[in-house]
């Protein structure tokens, strides 16, 4: 995130004074419009949210497994997670759902 929306980051000069939480807003809109149009099913929205929350619990247990140094995010801000990063695993349901399909 502040790779690319911090000051100094590439969309940072476009959007100086992005409010705290705006980043996690626009990404769950994106995120929603990218199941509307890609999947709109009922089951691949269960798999959304499913993905959403089971991905960033994996990636806490392994950032945070003790003696495991595997690998860190730049701002992570909830467990060593950035917040940002549940609707990107959203986002990779359908996208797997189709390539299933």
């Amino acid at each position: 995130s502040g790779a690319l929306l911090g000051p100094k980051g590439m969309l940072g000069s476009w959007f100086p004074m992005w409010p705290v939480g705006a980043t996690e807003v626009f990404l769950w809109l994106w995120a929603i419009l990218h199941w509307l149009y890609f999947d709109n099913t009922s089951a691949g929205f269960l798999v959304a949210v499913l993905t959403a929350i089971g991905g960033p619990m994996i990636e806490i247990s392994l950032l945070n497994f003790p003696g495991w140094d595997l690998y860190a995010y730049a701002s992570p801000n909830f467990l060593n997670i950035p917040t940002w990063i549940a609707p990107v695993y959203f986002c990779g349901a359908p996208a797997v759902g189709n390539l299933a399909r």
